[in-house]
């Protein structure tokens, strides 16, 4: 009985240290913990409470208890839910079909260790309004912008994830680009030196954000 009420002890040390101790924690993805009771003279005993998912970053943290007159260390995982904001001037139904279905499919690829959200704005008025309230990092694509490579754009986007608190944001102007006032505000990136119209330019980002996850798992889609 006594043994129960100390393991309901270290479930809640758990909950409240998930909920509480790092806001970027998503309830909806699965979450590591391990627990290890160690120092005992005569029983050690580990539980697996939640199992990860396939990709994101996992934070660990630790608290402390005392049981039984026994020092025990808890160790937790949280793993935290990475979030891509991209702002384009358009509309969502413009441009060609295989666009939008390269898009959706980019899309849900990274739909297991990532949420894609995409906002379709009217105008330059409305971009400059919404890049004002921004959290993050944010990058604005240009043609002027920085060049990197894709091993260069992984690194960069994924210390962007972990600067940001797990949120990176890019802005896609019009047809007549992007304003002066996003330029001066937001740190330039250009996927080429060609000019593409919007809609392509949010598939090459896509495609592009896709292939640094892949570099990040190491796996052999990207090749050098």
């Amino acid at each position: 009985m006594i043994r129960s009420f100390q393991h309901l002890g270290l479930f809640v040390v758990y909950l409240c240290c998930s909920l509480f101790m790092n806001p970027a924690i998503v309830i909806r993805h699965r979450i590591f913990v391990f627990i290890v009771i160690a120092s005992c003279s005569h029983w050690n005993m580990a539980f697996l409470l939640a199992s990860a998912g396939k990709t994101g970053f996992c934070r660990q943290s630790s608290a402390s208890s005392m049981l039984n007159g026994k020092y025990h260390q808890v160790f937790f995982q949280t793993k935290l839910s990475l979030t891509t904001n991209i702002f384009i001037v358009g509309k969502r139904s413009g441009g060609e079909t295989w666009i939008a279905e390269g898009c959706q499919e980019y899309e849900k690829r990274l739909s297991s260790g990532m949420v894609i959200n995409t906002s379709f704005l009217k105008s330059n008025d409305e971009l400059i309004k919404a890049s004002k309230q921004l959290k993050g990092i944010v990058f604005a694509l240009d043609e002027h912008g920085k060049s990197l490579t894709s091993p260069e754009f992984s690194s960069l986007l994924y210390g962007g994830y972990q600067d940001g608190g797990s949120v990176v944001s890019f802005i896609i102007g019009g047809y007549d680009g992007l304003p002066d006032e996003i330029k001066r505000r937001h740190n330039l990136l250009s996927l080429s030196k060609m000019t593409w119209t919007h809609q392509m330019a949010r598939l090459l980002l896509l495609e592009q954000i896709y292939r640094a996850s892949e570099i990040k798992k190491g796996s052999a889609y990207h090749k050098e």
